[in-house]
């Protein structure tokens, strides 16, 4: 005999995706969050290190601005304020990136600092991603966050490979992805 606590744990088991409701700042860098902001939002959660700082790095439209300019297209990032209490569905690390490996999203012997947000930079074995923060002035500068530890990092010195197409996929038990969202990577401004 079942009771409806038991019911709802024996089904959580084997749910797909795996996930948790919790608020934001339980969240861990580099985990995938679901946010509620006007229209469930998909974002990664980073960390600024330095300044022990946390930052949203949005990956979806926000509905609520329909009209952000070229400039403004995801991947942005947004400081958390340190008092958020905003509960999010938590996927964890349970993502994957796969990169389009066309000749015309590739560049290689190339250097970073020239290249737009929702880029992809490879140095060793390091992947980070270019991201704009949300400003509708314009005002910031890209930042680049380590997709392996979520935390912000240092411009990569030197020559990289650079990815401009690539797409994000939510693990769904065994060995099925789902696709989220896909990033070709345009000019801004």
């Amino acid at each position: 005999m079942k009771t409806s606590d038991t019911t709802y744990r024996d089904l959580a088991v084997g749910l797909y995706p795996k996930m948790e409701y919790k608020p934001i700042e339980q969240c861990q860098p580099g985990d995938l969050v679901r946010l509620g902001w006007g229209g469930n939002s998909w974002a990664f959660i980073a960390k600024h290190q330095e300044n022990e700082s946390w930052l949203a790095v949005l990956l979806s439209d926000l509905p609520s601005q329909p009209s952000i300019g070229p400039a403004q297209q995801p991947p942005f990032y947004i400081n958390l304020a340190s008092d958020m209490r905003e509960c999010v569905l938590c996927y964890g690390k349970n993502w994957r990136i796969e990169i389009n490996q066309k000749i015309e999203n590739v560049k290689l012997g190339t250097n970073c600092s020239y290249e737009y947000s929702g880029s992809l930079v490879v140095k060793g074995e390091q992947c980070l991603l270019l991201a704009s923060p949300f400003d509708p002035r314009g005002f910031g500068s890209t930042a680049c966050i380590d997709l392996a530890s979520g935390e912000l990092s240092e411009w990569p010195m030197g020559s990289v490979g650079i990815f401009l197409n690539w797409s994000l996929s939510l693990h769904m038990g065994g060995d099925l992805f789902e696709p989220l969202l896909s990033f070709p990577v345009e000019k801004q401004g």
